[in-house]
This record gives structure tokens, C-alpha cells and sequence, in this order.
């Protein structure tokens, strides 16, 4: 999943996305996932990249709660937006 969304940016882009997106993060206050999984299951749920009226870009839940920039990173809202358009947003384990 992620080679293919690395392999559409620069060698340089690639070597900081590839940091960003298998950085841990805490999910729920319990777990930790790597951002890259973290993603691709909120994309499996059905989560959406959506321009919020103050013009922030977040990826928006089905249940409305979402993750903003400061959480997914930009890096993080482009990979989903890659998953979301090439429709590969299967949560492999």
C-alpha cells in the first residue's frame, strides 16, 4: 500500500512520507498504530477527506468525528486522499 502511494513522489518526498506515515501514534488513548495503519482503516470505514468551512482539511469519520492536519499530518491527509481515489484503503495486517 504504501510503496505505491511512495513511488508517486520525489526521492526526497518519499523519505520524509515514508518517517511520517510509520511514526506510532496513540489511537484512543490505548493503542499504538503506525499513522499508515491508522489511515488506511479509517478509509476502510468509510472515512472521507473533507474541506471544513474555516477551511481546514481533515479526514472526516462517518460518525463525524474526524483526524485534522495537526493529527494525520499533511502527509497523512494526502495518503488518504491516494487511498480514497485508487480505492486500495484495505486494512491489511
Amino acid at each position: 500500500m504504501i510503496e505505491n502511494f511512495l513511488a508517486t513522489l520525489t526521492f526526497m518526498q518519499a523519505g520524509r512520507a515514508r518517517k511520517t506515515l510509520e511514526t506510532l501514534v496513540r489511537v484512543n488513548g490505548v493503542q499504538y498504530w503506525t499513522r499508515d495503519c491508522l489511515i488506511r482503516d479509517r478509509v476502510a470505514n468509510g472515512a472521507k477527506v473533507v474541506t471544513r468551512r474555516n477551511g481546514e482539511v481533515v479526514l472526516m469519520n462517518p460518525d463525524d468525528s474526524w483526524l485534522d492536519e495537526k493529527n494525520a499530518t499533511k502527509t497523512g491527509i494526502k495518503y488518504a486522499e491516494y487511498l480514497i481515489k485508487n480505492r486500495i484503503a484495505v486494512l491489511q495486517k
